[in-house]
Formats: structure tokens, sequence, C-alpha cells
């Protein structure tokens, strides 16, 4: 029941001096695992992470909308304005009509209004958990860079890693819920991992991630790959080498870019 434990297997090698078997030596420790179902994990991993992201904000904007035909939905709403409108154009002269009329013109606009401003709160709130994705992706990121230096010297010193190569896969398949990735296995134990569009994030040293979080965001906020027309926040890329790229620039991507 430890989350990212894999099964362990202790070798045993045959110990038999001058030719008589005098029993067995305890060797390295290796892990019982499909790499192939392994990866694949990871692959799905992205896709339930975009689907569930998706979904929780789509939750959010139906709650707004109400459910259909509901006494304080928005079709029902319109629905009562319009009826209202044709009631008072067949009687102009009523002031009950008009009087209906004006409530339900307000109470629309009301809902309206209200519905806008939970909808700048909801963006407000993305800008937030997209800033700290990106913070968790950093660290992420630099504990596989430690990890991978820590698996390459265990190896190099004819130990078993089995307990990192454990940690290596937990991290690898909680960045999964966050980005796209490929894994590239190295040499020794380590990994080097790429978005699905070829972005290099870690091999070596990790790439840096930023976001430049707004505080305020109002209707007219929209994305551009102009900074100066931007109004909301986007992610960049540095590496070590000293190019830096926006990753939010429209490219093909999977599902959990």
């Amino acid at each position: 029941n430890t989350p990212g434990y894999t099964r362990k297997v202790l070798g045993q090698v045959e110990q038999a001096p001058g030719g008589n078997v005098a029993g067995v030596r305890l060797s390295d420790t290796t892990r019982v695992l499909d790499q192939l179902v392994n990866r694949q994990l990871q692959l799905e991993s992205s896709g339930m992470g975009y689907a569930d992201t998706i979904s929780q904000y789509y939750t959010q904007i139906d709650a707004m909308f109400g459910q259909p035909g509901g006494a304080g939905a928005l079709d029902t709403l319109m629905s009562n304005f319009t009826g209202a409108l044709q009631e008072l154009a067949t009687s102009p002269e009523s002031a009950i009509a008009r009087e209906n009329t004006l409530h339900n013109a307000q109470v629309l606009a009301n809902t309206l209004n209200a519905m806008t401003s939970d909808i700048q709160a909801l963006r407000t709130q993305t800008e937030q958990a997209l800033n700290d994705a990106v913070g968790r992706v950093g660290e992420i990121l630099q504990s596989l860079s430690d990890l991978n230096a820590e698996i390459t010297t265990t190896t190099q010193a004819g130990q078993a890693p089995a307990s990192l190569l454990d940690r290596q896969d937990q991290l690898v398949e909680e960045l999964s819920r966050y980005i796209d990735i490929r894994v590239q296995p190295r040499e020794r134990g380590a990994v080097g991992i790429y978005t699905n569009s070829g972005t290099l994030l870690l091999d070596g040293d990790p790439a840096v991630l930023s976001f430049d979080a707004r505080g305020t965001i109002t209707p007219e906020a929209a994305y551009s790959s102009d900074p100066a027309e931007r109004g909301v926040g986007t992610i960049k890329l540095s590496s070590g080498s000293g190019y830096s790229i926006d990753l939010m620039v429209p490219t093909p991507r999977s599902a959990g870019s």
C-alpha cells in the first residue's frame, strides 16, 4: 500500500568453491516491473489530468448557467423576459405588462452581471492554479535531476538503486499529470524528459519554467503572443543553453501539454 512501491526480488548466486555447492549468496535487489505498461500509464496520466481539469471548470460554469429549465437558470430567465416583451407588445397600455417587463429585465440583468463577476473570478483562480502548477513542475524537475545524479552514482558503485527508481517513477507519474511528456531512458538508470512536441524539460540540468500571473483579470483580458497585447499570464521555459520559449504559443500538442 506504499505509493510508488514496486515488488522487489532479491537475487541469489550459487556458491560452489572448488566445485562443491556450499549454498547461495545474496546479490542485487531488482524490481519486478513491466516497463511498457509503466510508460503507458505515464502517457494516460496526462490525458486523465487534462480531462479532470476541464471537467472541474465545466462543472463550475454549468452551475453558473443553472440546470436548463430551472427557475433560476439563464435560459428560463431569458424566456421569461422574451415572454414579457411579447406580452407588452400585445398590450402596451397595460401597467401590469410594463411592470412585468421591467421586473424580468432587471432579474435578467442582475443575473448576467453576477455571472460575469463569477466568470472573471474563475479566470483569476485559474491564473493562480497555473502559477501553483508551474511551481510544482519546477520542483519535480529539480528532484528528478537530483535523482538522476544519485541513481547514476549508486549504479557506478555497484549498488542496486531499486528504491531510487521507484521514487523516480513516482515523480515522473506526477509530472505526467501536469504535462504531456515523453521519457527517454539514459545510461545507468537516469532519464531524459521531453514534451510530446519535442521541447526538452530534463537532460542533465532541468529546464526552468515560469508563469507571470496577473493579479486582476478583466473581460477584455486575453492571450496574445505579443507581450504588449497579452492580458493573461503565460508559461515560459528557459534552458541552461540560454534559449527561452513561450509554451502557450499554439502548436500541435497532445492533451496534457
